[in-house]
């Protein structure tokens, strides 16, 4: 089946909603006979974005004179991957679509040079069992995107020749960090100007790049009139709840049949999801999520969440921002803590997605957490612009300038207001490791490959691969030991893993919760530690984002 056959099915539309949606999908089929270039899709959640940038994709690169090799389909988390590489094979075939991110990205060119002779033999049986995205159509993430543009190793270079005449999207382009935001946009430009590809800006919250890069103002926006696209997807109403302890955030979300919360502390996530099991009495509805349930576990949880708010029973869902992205839930309320205007509106995603409702009736709850949870720096900042913006524009408890109205927070101009504060205060910032400086002032002769390769990283905090043994994986794991792994026992156990960073990597090989079953791969000891309900049991759990 091609991706038009499968399109075929949403014809004619039947609500307004549908209309909408394939308004977008006609104007992604028209746009994809432009010229190479940048292009960006500005759509609401729940506009139909991954299908529609697809098309777009698939028909810019079937126009005779573009001479387009294969699709590169980027994400910002591993959390997401691999309902997105679903999504792709249902319409287009296993055989056509390639899922690659790290969790087993084996290179004997790592090893150092130390290793022993065996260890190298196994290492390279390892290595021929990646990926160098030689396939029509590539989902990874943005982590395995840029930084094999930037680096040193082979392990990741190798891919780079098939970067080359190539449609590169990358889906929820405001999560690329800001840190190296500077660095990505000139390698998409080296990319665009030099080496035949087209890039797709995708998202519902489009960042006001060209307020940065000038030189982007020739980015093609797809959808034609993007303020009346916002109001006429608006599906629900934004309410400022002001602090909140966790007592009464769990008593409100016991009041509620069906709500989703999303905060940004795993360590809150659980501790609200132990409070709301106590106080309901009852285990089957409610229900956990975040990166410390490996993929299999998440899926298997999103498929009972979806089969209870299909069948109107009972649903209480406390998450990580995971749910954010990618992830089709439809909730008729969602509470979201304090953060980035961007994040907040992505959780308005998951609110009365299909527009079964009115918006009147279908309410996004922001608060702010009273409590000492942890919460990254980064959050924190984003958190306190969205709140000056809350300031500048009257929106407090009493709804929009105290008239008890919703927040008008889907309209565009405020999401351009916010990433406007955002750039203007991490202006300076954007290149974090002076990595185009350094590159400007080499020769030819002179670039220092290793050390760009060495610092450029979309995340500070390296992360590692912690495979949870069960039956299901016995013989996988005992493959890796053996170094007789092919490319389907990777994929296998990459659903079975949990990603950790370097900090917890290091506390939980010293108590022996894990040991090493592959270099920087590990394999879970205490099997009491991991709950199919809630994940990987850490005495401390902060922060949220395993990127890679």
């Amino acid at each position: 089946m091609t991706l038009e056959e499968g399109l075929a099915s949403f014809y004619p539309p039947k609500t307004l909603l549908n209309i909408k949606r394939c308004a977008i999908l006609d104007q992604c089929k028209e746009a994809a006979n432009g010229e190479k270039g940048f292009y960006s899709l500005t759509t609401p959640t729940g506009g139909g974005k991954t299908l529609a940038s697809m098309r777009f994709a698939l028909n810019h690169a079937s126009q005779p004179d573009h001479m387009i090799e294969r699709v590169i389909y980027a994400i910002p988390y591993t959390s997401i991957i691999e309902q997105t590489a679903q999504v792709f094979r249902d319409y287009l075939g296993v055989d056509n679509v390639l899922e690659h991110h790290s969790g087993f990205d084996f290179g004997a060119d790592e090893l150092g040079t130390g290793a022993s002779p065996e260890k190298i033999k196994i290492m390279e049986r390892l290595r021929l069992a990646s990926e160098n995205w030689d396939a029509p159509i590539v989902v990874t993430t943005n982590v395995q995107f840029f930084e094999s543009l930037y680096s040193d190793k082979t392990s990741r270079c190798r891919k780079l020749h098939n970067l080359a005449n190539s449609v590169i999207v990358l889906d929820e382009a405001q999560m690329i960090p800001i840190s190296q935001l500077r660095p990505c946009i000139e390698a998409l430009k080296e990319l665009v100007e030099h080496y035949g590809c087209t890039v797709l800006f995708c998202t519902a919250t489009q960042p006001a790049l060209s307020s940065v890069f000038g030189e982007l103002d020739m980015v093609h926006e797809i959808c034609p009139d993007v303020p009346e696209l916002f109001d006429a997807l608006n599906r629900v109403s934004y309410l400022y709840q002001g602090k909140l302890d966790d007592e009464t955030l769990v008593d409100q979300l016991f009041a509620h049949k069906q709500v989703l919360c999303i905060v940004d502390s795993r360590k809150q996530v659980r501790n609200l999801y132990d409070l709301l099991k106590g106080k309901t009495g009852d285990s089957e509805s409610v229900f956990h999520l975040s990166t410390l349930m490996h993929a299999h576990d998440r899926s298997r949880t999103i498929v009972r969440i979806k089969y209870r708010l299909k069948n109107q029973l009972p649903c209480r869902v406390v998450s990580t921002s995971l749910v954010e992205a990618g992830v089709d839930l439809n909730f008729p309320c969602v509470y979201r803590s304090m953060n980035g205007l961007d994040s907040i509106i992505q959780a308005g995603g998951r609110c009365n997605r299909e527009g079964g409702e009115s918006p009147e009736s279908s309410h996004v709850m922001i608060f702010e957490s009273d409590a000492s949870y942890i919460i990254p720096l980064e959050i924190r900042n984003r958190a306190s612009i969205t709140l000056s913006l809350f300031n500048a524009h009257g929106f407090d408890q009493k709804g929009s300038n105290g008239k008890n109205e919703p927040l008008p927070l889907h309209q565009p101009q405020y999401v351009e207001e916010y990433f406007d504060h955002l750039y203007e205060m991490r202006r300076s910032g954007m290149d974090k490791k002076d990595i185009l400086r350094r590159l400007s002032e080499s020769s030819v002769y002179s670039i220092p490959f290793r050390d760009i390769g060495r610092d450029f990283r979309l995340i500070d905090d390296a992360s590692f691969a912690v495979v949870v043994p069960c039956e299901e994986t016995e013989h996988e794991i005992e493959a890796v030991r053996e170094g007789f792994a092919s490319a389907n026992t990777l994929q296998k156990l990459s659903q079975y893993s949990v990603n950790i960073y370097e900090r917890v990597r290091d506390e939980l090989l010293s108590s022996g919760v894990i040991a090493s079953l592959y270099d920087d791969v590990y394999e879970l000891q205490m099997k009491d530690r991991y709950t199919s309900e809630c994940g990987l049991l850490l005495e401390e759990v902060q922060g949220e984002g395993i990127m890679w």
